[in-house]
């Protein structure tokens, strides 16, 4: 005979789950655990920062990301699916606008087809915000006819309403809100966040935000106009390379006539080294075939490999480039593996189980 259970037992009880079950919801349709919405930036549900400091190009990168989204364009790889993206501005919302609009002119995009939307947001600790947020969300998805995909808030600091950053509360309350609008949608709700004073110790406010998020991304000005975008945490999965771009100028239409500049994103690309590896000599690499052949297929790869991945994926490679017998392969495999360390094309970070690649494609040659 069962007992009588409270109203709040029954709800706890209802998402109890036992390990066949789990089991079988990673394999479903359902389950959003190792799915990508960019790959190897943002997981599929989730929530995210993107922080750096001022002038670091946080709003021009987010807005990037928000775009290729939107339209469903290749990241790495295959296009990705494509979403509706909310982009929540909390400040200097004409200037984003247009940044968005010279951005998506630049990227050859049809602004009608394209699924993003511009919202001012409430400051984040008006009662009822996820909620209300959560209404405001389901009737842009309808209209737009695409599920939301990304949620963006451009940026954190100017959505607190003047209380303090620093509370562990009140940014609890904020990881809260968060996570609330990412499980409704299933989708992926990313901050747009300032460094802190002491920009080596990372964002600005609570550690509660770090702690709790899924994905932080740093981005950070190198020389000129290059801005450089690390993945330095991501909670389930492999974080991506590091990335560079370039913000570039481009026109856009302010009406009377007149065109103004703004800058935009552009030149995403791997970046040519990791922390790890010391700059390439100026004199090309040469790569043999069968390096040739793992270096490419490592290329067409989105996301770092795990060791074992990357053992899978030289074999593959390797009898793709020349059919030969399991013996010969084993020896191939280990030596292509021996050459592209010592070449310096790659790098093995065995505490973190992950394969990198270490040279820019302009710098090699095949022999």
């Amino acid at each position: 005979m069962s007992r009588a259970l409270s109203a709040p037992a029954k709800v706890l009880l209802s998402n109890s789950r036992n390990l066949s079950d789990a089991a079988a919801f990673l394999q479903s349709d359902m389950s959003t655990f190792g799915k990508w919405c960019i790959p190897g930036l943002l997981p599929k549900q989730g929530t995210a920062a993107i922080y750096g400091p001022t002038g670091s190009g946080k709003t021009f990168f987010a807005v990037h990301l928000a775009l290729s989204k939107a339209a469903g364009l290749p990241w790495f790889g295959p296009r990705m699916e494509a979403g509706t993206v909310v982009y929540l501005v909390t400040e200097d919302r004409l200037g984003v606008e247009a940044r968005a609009v010279a951005a998506a002119k630049h990227m050859g995009l049809k602004l009608e087809d394209t699924a993003f939307e511009f919202l001012t947001p409430f400051a984040i600790h008006v009662e009822d915000w996820a909620n209300s947020l959560i209404e405001v969300l389901s009737e842009i998805q309808i209209r737009n006819g695409e599920p939301i995909a990304i949620v963006f808030l451009d940026t954190l600091g100017a959505a607190f309403g003047g209380r303090s950053q620093d509370d562990a509360a009140q940014m609890t309350l904020v990881a809260d809100a968060m996570q609330a609008i990412a499980e409704h949608f299933k989708c992926v709700f990313v901050v747009v966040h300032h460094s802190g004073k002491n920009a080596a110790k990372g964002m600005r406010g609570s550690q509660v935000l770090k702690d709790r998020v899924d994905a932080v991304i740093e981005l950070s000005k190198t020389k000129g106009d290059m801005m450089r975008i690390e993945v330095e945490k991501q909670r389930n999965g492999a974080p991506g390379a590091p990335l560079t771009c370039r913000l570039s100028y481009a026109k856009v239409s302010v009406g009377g006539g007149r065109v103004e500049s703004t800058r935009i994103v552009t030149e995403v690309a791997i970046a040519a080294t990791s922390p790890m590896i010391a700059r390439a000599p100026a004199k090309p690499v040469k790569l043999a075939r069968d390096e040739k052949a793992v270096f490419d297929a490592m290329n067409a790869t989105p996301v770092p490999l795990t060791v074992r991945n990357f053992d899978l994926l030289t074999r593959a490679a390797l009898i793709a480039a020349k059919p030969r017998k399991d013996g010969a392969v084993r020896t191939a495999i280990s030596h292509t593996k021996k050459q592209l360390l010592s070449k310096k094309i790659i790098e093995i970070d065995e505490q973190a189980d992950i394969v990198r690649i270490c040279q820019k494609t302009s710098e090699l040659e095949n022999s």
